[in-house]
């Protein structure tokens, strides 16, 4: 399977004979509006919890301040202490890292507190929607269908006895990259990610593995996950520096910047891949979105 860089957009795997029969479903539009909704509340949720990790990060190193401080002057002694440029300094310092402690306290607490009514919102959204299907189900009299399975999803081989046409998990990369493929299209990301990062371990010398790579990072992409999205792409540039896959990997490290609303920092790695593979398609598309 030879797919084109980033062209891979989520629409571009699906089939038409799909989209027809998307098409004809009277519940399609709602479908496909709910489904935005989704991914915008998703996105806002990542949002929120990277903040609310950096506020804990800073949070335990003010902290280690302080203790590291009182010590110093525990351990000391007044006499000790006194040898400090300005005595008053450090207890100004500490009470200065103090007041900020009890600020970023209140400010994790909002936070959470935001993150655990956006839960509740999540659920109570999730619910309104079984029931609303159900509604649909029980007045057309259709029997929903069943859960996907494992073996469907890909993501473990079939169980059966002999003889039995049971799916089977990937066989090869290749297959794995077309599967994770139609994952993606259904909006499937994590399922996606899971086949492609088995890739690379049950596959560690594959010559696939730029791609895969790279595909791990456009899962992250899809999702609204632009930091973690950056880190799957560097994976790729470090790996597979003379692939094709590289370039298009800086390209959308640019993209993911660019998401982020860092255009600063979006055009280094445009101006890097423009630098590094002149005559790449990705650099042409780098050109176009940075035009000198």
């Amino acid at each position: 399977m030879k797919l084109l860089g980033p062209k891979i957009a989520v629409p571009t795997f699906m089939r038409p004979s799909s989209l027809l029969l998307l098409g004809l479903l009277p519940g399609c539009a709602w479908f496909t509006a709910n489904s935005a909704v989704t991914s915008e509340y998703s996105r806002q949720v990542s949002v929120a919890a990277m903040r609310s990790a950096e506020l804990e990060g800073q949070f335990a190193l003010a902290e280690q301040r302080i203790a590291q401080l009182e010590e110093t002057v525990r351990l000391q002694g007044q006499n000790q202490a006194e040898k400090l440029e300005n005595i008053d300094q450090v207890n100004t310092e500490i009470g200065s890292l103090r007041g900020q402690l009890e600020e970023m306290k209140f400010k994790l607490q909002e936070m959470q507190d935001s993150l655990g009514t956006d839960e509740i919102e999540k659920e109570r959204r999730q619910l309104h929607v079984e029931r609303r299907v159900k509604q649909v189900e029980d007045f057309l009299k259709i029997r929903p269908p069943p859960p996907p399975t494992n073996e469907e999803l890909g993501l473990e081989p079939g169980v059966g006895t002999p003889g039995d046409a049971t799916p089977q998990a990937p066989a090869t990369p290749e297959e794995a990259l077309d599967l994770a493929a139609d994952h993606m299209a259904a909006g499937r990301q994590g399922v996606a990610r899971a086949l492609l990062e088995r890739v690379i371990t049950d596959h560690p010398g594959a010559a696939e593995l730029a791609e895969v790579r790279y595909r791990i990072g456009e899962t992250w992409f899809n999702e609204g996950q632009f930091k973690r999205a950056v880190g799957a792409f560097q994976a790729v540039v470090d790996n597979h520096s003379t692939s094709d896959w590289a370039a298009w990997a800086m390209y959308r490290q640019g993209e993911s910047f660019s998401s982020l609303d860092e255009p600063s920092k979006a055009r280094l790695f445009w101006d890097e891949l423009i630098s590094k593979y002149p005559k790449s398609g990705a650099a042409k598309e780098a050109k176009s979105k940075h035009p000198k």
